[in-house]
């Protein structure tokens, strides 16, 4: 576990609030749906300190491990791992309160595959990982798509903050074309070794992909036909959300094999939340909420 100079309660605008408002939205219609069963399990693999601030107006907000904490009816077991000690220490004093709240210091992608070995396989289970930059590996993704692989009725579900735009795209450079080894390690553990980032790049380079627009849908396209296709998720859905300015800043991508959790969020992604309106991009190149894997486009093989 790290010593950071991070700040203890995790800053972020109104982009924040809007995942946040799908998140707990969410939370609460997944162990509605899934009331019956005798396990409900949660984790969150970026868990913060539980709670976040606007940077704007100071307000304190909850995070997505209380929100968890707090759904009715509850999930039964509450996984919360962070890797900074401040934001660690501030999670065990929450989960006091909760006896179904287990805290997790360390790296995700230590932990997670520790926390899927000693739970029940059957659960219905869903994961929100909410990373800032690279720290989610694929490997981790991978582990907990295959935990109830021949074992559950559907396997984990996921809700992923891909952040393209504030980090994939700013690793590459697309002048040159060259990228450093330090930024392709970072990209290689992110995207997964049978990414195809690099053939990305290169079609940029060579005029096959042609504007930043195609680029950004090439990288996602990319990383949900990951999702589909290698770790055969049922249903891929995304939404982009950007800046209080309106900059574009990442994608949430929802993993699933229920076709009840797909409706759901088909229908949290396209509500009106508070502010979402102006904070999801809802420009012409803008995919829409479904990945589609039968769409023709001309980087595709």
């Amino acid at each position: 576990m790290t010593s950071t100079a991070k700040p203890v309660v995790r800053p972020g605008g109104a982009q924040t609030r809007v995942k946040l408002s799908i998140c707990a939205d969410y939370f609460q219609r997944f162990t509605q749906a899934s009331q019956s069963a005798r396990d409900r399990i949660y984790i969150d693999g970026f868990a913060a300190s539980g709670m976040g601030i606007d940077h704007r107006t100071r307000t304190e907000y909850p995070g997505s491990a209380r929100l968890s904490l707090e759904v009715d009816p509850p999930f039964t077991e509450c996984y919360l791992v962070e890797r900074d000690e401040g934001r660690a220490a501030h999670l065990r004093e929450l989960a006091e309160s909760y006896p179904h709240a287990h805290v997790r210091p360390g790296d995700a992608n230590v932990e997670i595959p520790k926390i899927l070995a000693g739970i029940n396989p059957k659960a219905p289970t869903l994961a929100f990982l909410d990373p800032q930059g690279t720290e989610l590996h694929w490997s981790t993704v991978k582990a907990l798509a295959d935990h109830k692989r021949g074992r559950g009725r559907y396997k984990v579900e996921l809700l992923i903050l891909f952040p393209l735009q504030m980090t994939v795209l700013r690793l590459l450079n697309f002048k040159t074309g060259v990228v450093k080894l330090k930024h392709a390690i970072l990209l290689d553990a992110m995207l997964g070794a049978e990414s195809p980032w690099r053939e990305i790049v290169s079609m940029r380079m060579t005029g096959e992909i042609t504007t930043p627009e195609e680029t950004e849908l090439a990288f996602l396209d990319a990383y949900c036909k990951g999702l589909h296709r290698r770790l055969d998720y049922e249903h891929v859905l995304h939404r982009e959300v950007v800046s209080d300015t309106g900059r574009p800043l990442y994608y949430l991508v929802f993993a699933s094999d229920s076709d009840v959790g797909e409706k759901i969020m088909r229908s949290e992604f396209g509500a009106s939340h508070t502010e979402q309106a102006q904070l999801f991009n809802t420009a012409e190149f803008t995919p829409g909420l479904v990945y589609d894997p039968d769409r023709e486009r001309n980087y595709r093989r």
